[in-house]
């Protein structure tokens, strides 16, 4: 015979460090008497909407944090191809720019040698470098909107697109 229980979240304060802690049960009462008594208390409603929108809040900003890198390292176009963008390959054209002439080869990210004179060099990590300060510039701009969200919905809102 299977007992099928109605649980709901119960939503558990710690007045010692104000950390909330969330467990499933039928009831409050049904809760270990340990969680029912100090330094524990069942939080109050702000409580909960406050720590519900913390969480959502730091669920956004990973999923902003992971839309960022994937962005860092989206090719650049360049002399009709594609070329790797990521701090390496701009760290790769200051060295070539500082050690060689004309007459750099470069490769794009098909595998295909490009002959790059060294305007063109220039020209590519110029390009890598405003690719990659537009992606830091929106990332600071969309973790100020993060930030200043007071509800869900509002943070819902937030589109995290580069």
């Amino acid at each position: 015979m299977t007992t099928i229980y109605n649980t709901m979240k119960i939503y558990i304060k710690n007045t010692n460090d104000n950390s909330i802690q969330i467990f499933e049960a039928e009831s409050y009462e049904s809760l270990s008497k340990n969680f029912r008594q100090s330094p524990y208390n069942q939080a109050t409603k702000n409580e909960i909407l406050a720590y519900e929108l913390q969480e959502a809040k730091t669920s956004k900003i990973f999923q902003l944090q992971s839309a960022k890198d994937i962005a860092l390292y989206t090719p650049v176009e360049y002399l009709g191809t594609l070329f790797v963008s990521s701090e390496k390959a701009n760290q790769n054209i200051l060295g070539a720019l500082l050690l060689n002439g004309d007459g750099n080869e470069w490769l794009d990210v098909y595998g295909n040698s490009i002959i790059l004179t060294k305007a063109q060099l220039k020209a590519l990590g110029i390009i890598i470098k405003q690719q990659r300060s537009m992606v830091y510039h929106q990332k600071a701009t969309l973790i100020n909107q993060i930030n200043a969200c007071t509800t869900i919905k509002e943070l819902n809102s937030i589109n995290i697109e580069f």
